[in-house]
C-alpha cells in the first residue's frame, strides 16, 4: 500500500491532548497503528459502529473508497483514502495513561 507521513497529525493530537486542562505530569499518550476492525465499539457514536459502506471502482473491483470515522480526543483514526478493504487499513489510536500506566 502507499505510505504516508503522518507525524504532524500525531504531534498536532498530542499538543491538543496535552492542552486538556485536567492535564497531569506523568501522564502519557501512547499512539500505535490499529485494523480498522480493532476499534472498540465505544470510540463511536452511541457505541454503535456505524455500518460499512464502499464504492466500487469500475475497472479494479476494489473499494475507492474508505469512510473516514470521527472519534472522542482520547482515540483518533486516521482519515484514509487507500481504498483499501477493511482488514487491510491500519489507522492510528491514541489513549492516554496516568502515571506511567500502559493500557493495551
Amino acid at each position: 500500500g502507499e505510505q504516508f507521513d503522518i507525524r504532524v497529525t500525531v504531534d498536532e493530537f498530542r499538543h491538543s491532548v496535552k492542552m486538556y486542562t485536567l492535564w497531569k505530569p506523568g501522564m502519557e499518550i501512547n499512539v500505535s497503528h490499529i485494523k480498522r476492525r480493532s476499534i472498540p465499539s465505544f470510540v463511536f457514536p452511541g457505541g454503535v459502529r456505524p455500518p460499512r459502506t464502499t464504492k466500487m471502482s469500475g475497472t479494479a473491483g476494489r473499494p475507492n473508497t474508505v469512510p473516514s470515522t470521527r472519534v472522542p480526543v482520547l482515540s483518533h483514526v486516521a482519515k484514509s483514502d487507500t481504498g483499501l478493504p477493511d482488514d487491510e487499513f491500519d489507522g492510528i489510536s491514541g489513549e492516554v495513561t496516568g502515571m506511567g500506566r500502559r493500557k493495551r
